[in-house]
């Protein structure tokens, strides 16, 4: 009995996770350089002809890791915003990133393992410095709309704590120091700037 669309959008996506998580797993395991297409379609269950119909090279596929990555945490920040408001709560939104941080920690762990290698791609670095910009812009919005005094360097000092707890958080597999520096820190930041 021939296949119906549905059934060939299913195999398709099947095909397509198993490569990324395939990838995600050589990346971490044996580097970005060392780890070859033909063992990523190996370990996805895949042909290497069919991993090349969804990406025409490694590259394009780290850079997708890390773009649906980054876009799944913006999705989930961009709850904090409705119609009225431009500006979010920052405290929820930091929130937000430390709920996915845990939810997804096995995921966060291997991204930033992989992202970190000192011969991995540029544009997957670009697009983790593109979303640590953008976090820290929404901090100016809101401490500007608080009033608090130097909202750009508060932004800074604020996204660069972040950034590093994140950072350490993933990769230690430890939440508890990040959940430490958001009750005081982070908060008082939040509440009085810098």
């Amino acid at each position: 009995m021939p296949r119906t669309k549905e059934q060939f959008d299913q195999i398709r996506t099947k095909s397509k996770a198993n490569i990324i998580q395939a990838a995600l797993k050589l990346f971490s395991l044996k580097g970005y350089h060392a780890t070859s297409t033909n063992a990523i379609a190996k370990e996805a269950g895949v042909s290497a002809g069919l991993m090349y119909n969804y990406y025409s090279s490694k590259e394009e596929l780290l850079v997708d890791i890390v773009n649906s990555f980054f876009e799944s945490l913006a999705a989930s920040v961009s709850k904090e915003f409705d119609g009225n408001r431009h500006t979010p709560d920052a405290g929820k939104m930091i929130d937000l990133l430390i709920e996915q941080l845990q939810i997804n920690a096995g995921k966060w762990h291997l991204l930033v393992s992989i992202v970190f290698q000192s011969d991995i791609s540029g544009k997957a670095k670009s697009q983790m410095d593109g979303f640590y910009f953008h976090q820290q812009d929404m901090f100016v919005l809101y401490f500007t709309e608080k009033r608090v005094e130097h909202p750009q360097d508060s932004a800074k000092v604020l996204s660069s704590i972040l950034h590093g707890a994140f950072l350490q958080a993933a990769a230690a597999g430890n939440m508890d120091e990040l959940m430490l520096l958001r009750r005081t820190v982070i908060e008082k930041i939040l509440t009085n700037g810098i």
